[in-house]
């Protein structure tokens, strides 16, 4: 693998899961400038042992094993300036985070094919709403209904939303 590739596929793979990432440190970290620093040491110790990283396993998992041995760094450096949780309850929470970003990012995907399963109209209502910003008043007046009838609307292709994902991952479970 050229250093080129090497470093592209890194990118790429960092880029995708940053998100998941800085969410699951933030699980483990309350300050904010703690937990830039983590990420910023983690993203260095994931670029110097990427060629460590096997092709095609669960980079999130291996990302997120050397961001909780950070974490463990910054409650040592701490210490006694505050209350800190033992490491055991701090690897118990790690253990629960990853758990629940994994579950996360499944329905994740699943939202994405159940987002096609929807009318242009509703996609369009959802896409002002949660994408835009917009109020219920603004959806409102925009359409000539009543904020009742907007909340309706919303409450109806959340629930579609939610039945899709639920039915799809109980699917992908029984195979």
């Amino acid at each position: 693998m050229t250093i080129s590739s090497h470093s592209d596929e890194f990118t790429a793979l960092l880029t995708e899961h940053r998100h998941r990432l800085r969410a699951f440190v933030l699980t483990l970290v309350s300050d904010r400038g703690d937990v830039d620093k983590v990420l910023q040491e983690t993203n260095l110790i994931l670029w110097q042992k990427f060629n460590e990283f096997a092709p095609g396993s669960n980079f999130f998992a291996w990302a997120a094993t050397v961001a909780r041995y950070q974490v463990l760094k910054c409650h040592e450096r701490r210490g006694k300036e505050r209350l800190m949780f033992q490491p055991a309850t701090l690897e118990a929470i790690a253990e629960e985070a990853i758990s629940n970003n994994e579950g996360l990012e499944a329905r994740r995907r699943m939202l994405g094919a159940c987002m096609e399963t929807l009318s242009n109209t509703q996609r369009e209502l959802l896409g002002e709403r949660y994408r835009q910003g917009a109020t219920i008043c603004l959806l409102a007046q925009q359409r000539g209904l009543s904020v009742a009838a907007i909340y309706q609307q919303l409450s109806r292709v959340r629930r579609r939303l939610s039945d899709c994902i639920t039915r799809r991952l109980q699917a992908e479970d029984r195979t």
